[in-house]
C-alpha cells in the first residue's frame, strides 16, 4: 500500500491524482448525492463542536492528500489540526492543498506514522477523524489494532468519526454484488479487477463490538441524509 500510495496514487499526472483515476467517481455527483454529502459535513462539524463547546484538536488518520479539513464546515471549528500517513507525497500535498484551498490559520503538524501503531499520546484529541483509509489497512486484525489505537489517542469525552465502505450495501444490488464476488480471487482475475492494494471490509458488527468497549458506537449512512 505504501509503495503504491508513493509512485502512483499521489502522483499526479495531467492534474489528476493516480488514485482519483483508479478509484475515482467516473462521473460528477448528482445534485442530490452533493447536497447529501454537504449536510453529511455539516452535521459532522456540529458533533465536532457539541461535545467540546469550543474549536478543537483534530487527528485525520491515513489523511493522504485529502486533509478532513479542506472542507469549509470542518475547517470552521479546528484549533490544531495532526495529518498521520505514511506516504510522505501525501503529507506534502495534503500541507499544500490546506495552504491554497483553506483559510485555516490554527496550528497543523503533519507526521509520517502507520495507523496500527500511531506515535502520539493517550487521550491526546477531542476528535478524531479516518476517511476510507481503513479499508486499505492489509486485514482485518490489522484494522481492528489501528481502531484501537484512534481510541486510545482520543480524550475520554472525545469524538471518533470513520468512513467506511459498507459490506453489504443493499441499497445498492450492482454494487452488493461485485462486493460479494470480488471475495473470489477467479472471478477478479477474470474480470481482471485485481486491486492495487489491499481492499478488506469489516462488518459492522465487528467495527462496532471493537469499538464499544471505548464508548457509544453510532452508525449511519453516508448515502442518505
Amino acid at each position: 500500500t505504501k509503495n503504491y500510495y508513493q509512485s502512483v496514487g499521489w502522483v499526479k499526472e495531467k492534474g489528476k491524482y493516480g488514485d482519483n483515476t483508479n478509484f475515482g467517481q467516473s462521473k460528477p455527483l448528482g445534485v442530490i448525492q452533493t447536497n447529501n454529502q454537504i449536510q453529511h459535513w455539516d452535521k459532522l462539524s456540529k458533533e465536532i463542536l457539541t461535545h467540546k463547546g469550543k474549536k478543537v484538536k483534530i487527528l485525520d488518520c491515513g489523511c493522504g492528500a485529502n486533509p478532513v479539513i479542506i472542507n469549509p464546515s470542518i475547517c470552521s471549528v479546528v484549533e490544531e489540526y495532526v495529518g498521520i500517513d505514511f506516504s510522505d507525497i501525501a503529507l506534502q500535498e495534503a500541507n499544500k492543498r490546506i495552504q491554497k484551498e483553506t483559510t485555516f490559520s490554527g496550528k497543523k503538524h503533519f507526521q509520517n506514522a502507520d495507523m496500527v501503531k500511531i506515535p502520539l499520546t493517550n487521550e491526546e484529541f477531542d476528535y478524531v477523524y479516518s476517511g476510507n483509509s481503513l479499508i486499505h489497512v492489509s486485514n482485518l486484525e490489522a484494522q481492528k489494532a489501528s481502531l484501537r489505537e484512534m481510541a486510545r489517542v482520543t480524550k475520554s469525552n472525545g469524538t471518533i468519526t470513520i468512513i467506511y465502505d459498507n459490506q453489504y450495501p443493499l441499497f445498492f444490488p450492482f454494487r452488493l454484488a461485485s462486493r460479494i464476488l470480488s471475495k473470489y480471487q477467479w472471478i477478479r482475475k477474470i474480470f481482471k479487477k485485481n486491486s492495487p492494494i489491499p481492499y478488506n471490509l469489516m462488518s459492522i458488527n465487528e467495527i462496532r463490538s471493537t469499538l464499544s468497549e471505548y464508548g457509544d458506537v453510532t452508525i449511519s449512512s453516508w448515502v442518505f441524509p
